[in-house]
């Protein structure tokens, strides 16, 4: 009878401490996802006013990412907004796992005489 209940023991223990890992599991990829979303909503915000405006006066962005890597979008097809936009949602979706820093680069200016 000992054996028995230390069998009984042994499997109800091994399946508690399953249903343990699959709840800290579960609730940390949704608290994870949650904490992407929001971050990539924060980031957004910041960034907003600078992609309109960039957009608005025909600007040019310089983004640069986390790993000292530096490059210019200019809009001169699509809409800037557009393409921030679809990054944010790379970054939301999971697809990506960083955010870029932006500023304006430059104006261009067009004179018809």
């Amino acid at each position: 009878m000992d054996k028995f209940k230390k069998k009984k023991f042994k499997v109800i223990a091994i399946l508690a401490s399953g249903l343990i890992l699959a709840f800290i599991a579960i609730f940390g990829r949704v608290y994870l996802n949650e904490k992407r979303r929001d971050n990539a909503l924060k980031y957004y915000n910041e960034i907003f006013n600078v992609v309109i405006l960039a957009d608005t006066l025909g600007m040019d962005l310089e983004y640069s990412d986390n790993k000292e890597n530096t490059w210019v979008m200019n809009g001169d097809n699509t809409s800037l907004h557009d393409i921030v936009t679809q990054d944010i949602t790379d970054i939301y979706q999971g697809r990506k796992r960083f955010f870029t820093t932006t500023k304006l680069y430059k104006i261009k200016i067009c004179r018809n005489i």
